[in-house]
């Protein structure tokens, strides 16, 4: 018969490997399917409209949009899925402005954010690259994802 200190170490043991089956389990990433991509464009879709005469409409995700220097754009995006604080902007000889006389276009009634924005080149560049990410609030759908080069003209 194994000694109490004995039984205590193989509980012991025992537990480790089980926290680190679990903790291993936690950390496989999500894989997306098809059916939550399109979930994740039908609702970035549903925010397209017309403000001010300028059509307003996302790419899908995972698209590259080229644009020549100082485009103005409008970025619009689902509040409850992709909430502005969730996005990040990295930049590569390149510059996104917001342009505060676009906000006409957003209504805080409405279930998307927009914003209107102004792309420019770097200083010294002749072209540059922005990579748009936005953190989604649901597991089960992708983050959405927009490469924009910029050239100048």
């Amino acid at each position: 018969m194994p000694t109490p200190a004995k039984t205590v170490v193989l509980i012991a043991a025992i537990a480790v490997i089980i926290v680190a089956i679990v903790d291993w389990r936690q950390n496989i990433p999500h894989q997306t399917t098809a059916p939550e991509v399109e979930v994740m464009n039908a609702r970035v879709a549903a925010c397209n409209r017309t403000a001010g005469g300028q059509t307003i409409s996302m790419p899908r995700s995972g698209s590259t949009v080229t644009v020549l220097d100082t485009t103005r754009r409008f970025l619009t995006l689902p509040r409850d899925l992709y909430p502005e604080e969730n996005v990040q902007v990295h930049e590569q000889n390149a510059m996104m402005g917001k342009i505060s006389n676009g906000e006409f276009a957003s209504d805080p009634k409405s279930p998307c954010w927009t914003h209107y924005y102004e792309f420019d080149v770097s200083p010294g560049a002749t072209e540059g690259k922005l990579a748009i990410v936005a953190k989604s609030t649901d597991p089960a759908i992708p983050d959405y994802n927009l490469n924009i080069d910029i050239l100048t003209h």
